[in-house]
C-alpha cells in the first residue's frame, strides 16, 4: 500500500530548499507552476499531477513529514482512547462478561478519590 501513496504523495512536495540551493526554512512557500520543468528534470516530482493539495500551495518534505506525524500522532491516539472510553462507559453486557471480578464495580463506580487498598 505505501507503494501506491507515496508517489501521489511525492508529486506534491517541494524541495526544502530554492532554485539557488537556499533552505526554505518553516516559511510556507507559494507554488510556481512555472517551475514544473525544473522540479521534474532536477528531482523527479510531476508537480501537475498533484491531487493531495491545492494547485498554489505545496509544503516541503519536512513540513510535510512533520505535520504528518504530529496530525496523525494526536488524532490517532485520541480516537484510539475515544473507542475504548465509548467501550468501557456504554458497559455491554458482550463487553461485561469478560470482566474478570463480576462483582465488584469498574473503578471509576467506586470513590475515585481512595486509593486501592485503603
Amino acid at each position: 500500500m505505501v507503494n501506491n501513496v507515496w508517489p501521489s504523495v511525492y508529486n506534491c512536495l517541494i524541495p526544502p530548499v530554492d532554485k539557488n540551493g537556499q533552505p526554505h526554512g518553516w516559511n510556507i512557500q507559494a507554488y510556481n507552476p512555472s517551475l514544473n520543468e525544473e522540479l521534474l528534470e532536477k528531482y523527479g516530482i510531476e508537480s501537475d499531477k498533484c491531487t493531495l493539495f491545492s494547485e498554489n500551495f505545496r509544503p516541503t518534505f519536512p513540513q510535510f513529514i512533520i505535520t504528518s506525524y504530529l496530525v496523525g500522532g494526536i488524532l490517532g491516539t485520541t480516537a484510539f482512547n475515544g473507542i475504548f472510553y465509548v467501550i468501557y462507559r456504554l458497559e455491554h453486557p458482550l463487553i461485561e462478561q469478560f470482566k474478570i471480578e463480576k462483582d465488584v464495580p469498574w473503578p471509576w463506580k467506586q470513590n475515585p478519590n481512595t486509593p486501592k487498598g485503603a
